[in-house]
């Protein structure tokens, strides 16, 4: 698979790495794995680096993704994805404006910011 995840279960946080070519089959793979891994499926935030990959998914095709995938999946999410090239960002919009009913999401090309931004601060106990 062109998507791979691993699962901080202390943060609370799935860190999705994308490489090669990126088509609609590898994404609807990637949140049927991610709905298969229990710590996965209770984090609610993930952050996706695809740096590494050119995404290939139509626009038309993306949206038909978005509606029967991503959003009966990821509904309540907060998700950062990580990019650096100009093709990565705009498909980065994309996904974000098509789940920005159902999710927050943010793009980013600098890792440690998108780090920060997903990761909860951390919880100060009470006086």
């Amino acid at each position: 698979m062109a998507i791979t995840y691993e699962v901080d279960a202390s943060l609370g946080v799935v860190f999705a790495r994308w490489t090669g070519v990126i088509t609609a089959q590898d994404v609807a793979s990637y949140l049927t794995a991610l709905m298969s891994d229990e710590k996965a499926r209770t984090c609610g935030r993930s952050l996706a680096d695809v740096r590494e990959c050119e995404i290939r998914i139509a626009g038309p095709v993306l949206a038909g993704l978005m509606r029967s995938a991503v959003r009966p999946i990821l509904a309540g999410w907060t998700a950062a994805v990580l990019v650096s090239k100009p093709a990565q960002y705009g498909a980065a919009r994309q996904f974000q404006v098509l789940t920005e009913k159902f999710m927050r999401t943010a793009v980013f090309t600098d890792e440690a910011a998108a780090r920060e931004w997903i990761t909860p601060a951390p919880q100060t106990p009470a006086p």
